[in-house]
């Protein structure tokens, strides 16, 4: 037990830990996240700033989904039958279906914001949040070669 307990892994691991909070809502958020804007696809800038946007307002409103029930009353439960488990089982809540009451108070604002009737805010004021600058390439500040040099060096080097 000795062993296990100053095993110099285990301290390591114990830096990583959170020292006040489960970090499985992060993760999921994260999930979440990849889920609207998948890392195998190009965005510009303000593309993933939008769905980074409407990724956390989605968890936001259903983080805290309560469980579904049966018509009886009971609560539903489902059987996973994970790898690590080697043919045993967990047992997982079944969560209500994810709603989508943002995305309508988002189609709302809009309408209001292009007719003009029953905008409470300020166009101008939204239009230059919209408007932010865009940070420059993350490869803007390194040198670019010629590409006729960049050529023939690459071809040289083969050719040695």
């Amino acid at each position: 037990m000795e062993k296990i307990i100053t095993s110099r892994h285990l301290c390591k691991d114990l830096h990583r830990l959170s020292p006040d909070y489960q970090t499985s809502y992060l993760e999921a958020f994260h999930a979440l996240t990849l889920h609207f804007a998948p890392k195998m696809f190009h965005f510009s800038y303000q593309g993933m700033q939008c769905r980074t946007i409407l990724a956390a307002m989605h968890f936001n409103e259903n983080a805290n989904r309560a469980q579904s029930k049966r018509r009886d009353g009971e609560d539903m439960y489902t059987l996973h039958y994970p790898k690590y488990k080697k043919g045993g089982y967990i047992v997982r809540k079944v969560l209500k279906k994810s709603t989508f009451g943002y995305a309508m108070q988002l189609m709302d604002r809009v309408e209001a914001m292009c007719s003009g009737i029953n905008y409470e805010g300020d166009i101008l004021e939204d239009l230059e949040l919209a408007a932010a600058p865009v940070p420059p390439p993350l490869n803007a500040d390194f040198e670019k070669p010629d590409k006729q040099t960049a050529v023939r060096e690459k071809v040289g080097r083969f050719n040695r």
